[in-house]
């Protein structure tokens, strides 16, 4: 692409995000190029227009980018943000570490509040799955009915917790009794994964558990509901009503895709693994058509894994309209997810 034309698109997408309303070639020549004429900047326009860059939404002299145009910006003209952006995005980010949460889940909450509010989106964190962690501790605890709380603690520090029926045909249990079991079961199954612990490994201790056989039966159940995605990978989304806000949803099919897009988790899911990776950014970036479903290709996501040790554990992401600022966006989403793994790190 020549230099001009450089100049015309990324003017058409900053003077578009921030207004968003099509951009003229008069506008263009007014706020940005200013050694250039209106007439030179519309036949530029209308050059970037043939190749696919641009597109006119209607019939008036405006632009807009197209999925194209906002690639080739992103790939090749896209500037840092401001500083003033940058100082904010770095402040709250940081407030990641200063949370002093004992939950992985208090401080995934406060990744997603912290990511939407940066970047006036839809951001979608996903929590860890427990069959890919390793135990460190099994818990029960008495609660009423002659049933138990079994708690799965992760190395990682992610829990997870149900009851359980302690099968005592009604004799009382001892405090005593549920503290040597868990620490039997600890003992067994710490340093595995809920995928290697096998149905024979827990059968062999039936004989040690004696009347509490239940507790085993439980475990299975977990590891059964683990193996076939019963219990559905835990999404935390913050930042629908700032979204709603922005300019897009003032069409009510807008709205009814986002719609039907937050009642279908999975769908969150595949979008978090698309797009094109951008290693020198730390993120994924995948804009409309790149977007794997027909709905939702009026959006953008951008999204990066984060770890613990080298384990990857989920992805944080934000959703967007098309017209999002992205150098913004890419920065929020890479700093958030590198304070969250130094904040699981120290939380560990």
């Amino acid at each position: 692409m020549r230099e001009r034309s450089r100049q015309i698109l990324k003017a058409i997408v900053r003077d578009y995000v921030r207004s968003a309303e099509p951009v003229a070639s008069r506008t263009i020549a007014r706020k940005y190029l200013a050694g250039l004429s209106p007439a030179t900047v519309r036949n530029e326009m209308a050059d970037l227009e043939e190749a696919g860059f641009l597109e006119q939404p209607h019939t008036s002299a405006g632009r807009v980018p197209s999925d194209k145009g906002y690639r080739y910006f992103v790939d090749f003209l896209l500037d840092p943000p401001e500083e003033p952006a940058v100082s904010l995005i770095e402040e709250q980010a940081a407030s990641l570490l200063e949370l002093r949460a004992r939950r992985v889940e208090a401080l995934m909450q406060e990744a997603a509040r912290v990511l939407a509010e940066m970047t006036e989106c839809l951001s979608v964190v996903t929590a860890p799955q427990l069959e890919r962690l390793r135990l460190h501790a099994v818990h029960l605890l008495p609660a009423e009915g002659g049933r138990a709380l079994l708690i799965l603690v992760s190395e990682e520090g992610v829990v997870d917790h149900r009851l359980v029926d302690l099968g005592s045909d009604g004799e009382p249990v001892s405090g005593g009794e549920l503290e040597a079991l868990s620490a039997l079961l600890t003992r067994t199954l710490a340093g595995l994964t809920l995928r290697e612990i096998s149905a024979g490994l827990l059968h062999h201790l039936e004989n040690e558990v004696g009347r509490f056989g239940s507790v085993l039966g439980a475990l299975l159940e977990a590891m059964d509901e683990e193996e076939s995605g019963a219990r559905g990978l835990r999404i935390i989304l913050h930042g629908v009503r700032s979204l709603f806000q922005q300019p897009e949803f003032r069409d009510v099919g807008m709205v009814q895709i986002l719609l039907e897009l937050l009642e279908q988790e999975e769908m969150l899911v595949g979008l978090l693994e698309a797009g094109a990776w951008m290693p020198e950014h730390g993120v994924s970036v995948a804009i409309g058509r790149e977007l794997p479903l027909v709905t939702v290709r009026q959006f953008s996501m951008v999204s990066a894994p984060y770890a613990t040790g080298g384990t990857p554990l989920g992805r944080v992401g934000v959703v967007g309209p098309r017209r999002m600022d992205y150098a913004v966006v890419m920065m929020a989403v890479d700093e958030v997810t590198r304070r969250l793994e130094s904040a699981l790190e120290r939380m560990l």
